[in-house]
């Protein structure tokens, strides 16, 4: 299986990745934050993808989602629309109405879901 990591803002990006690695080909990461990138490059031997249009348009069959909570709609979202399964952490999103958004559209592009809440 191929996964890439969409951002590495959130705290658990190096846990989620290193679980990544353990079991999947993790072709590589899209941060639009440099220093965020260059410090997660520092981690891991991943590529950058330069874009997001770049890592949805690449031949992963799921992404980690690990962007800032503020950004997750959107993100999860393009995701979902490049017909990528999803695993991504709490918080969803920052209101109701954008988790039924992303639910809308991770149902019509018939894509997997996973939410995770270790705690």
């Amino acid at each position: 299986m191929k996964v890439a990591i969409y951002g590495v803002w959130h705290v658990h990006a190096k846990d989620y990745t290193n679980a990544a690695l353990s079991c999947a080909d993790v072709i590589g990461f899209y941060e639009e934050n440099d220093e965020l990138a260059k410090e997660f490059s520092e981690m891991f031997d991943i590529p950058r993808f330069a874009t997001a249009e770049e890592l949805l348009a690449s031949d992963a069959d799921g992404v980690i989602v690990c962007s800032s909570t503020k950004d997750h709609t959107r993100d999860i979202i393009r995701i979902a629309n490049a017909k990528k399964n999803i695993f991504t952490e709490k918080i969803l999103a920052l209101t109701l109405g954008e988790c039924e958004e992303i639910e809308r559209d991770i149902a019509e592009n018939g894509v997997e879901f996973t939410i995770s809440m270790p705690l």
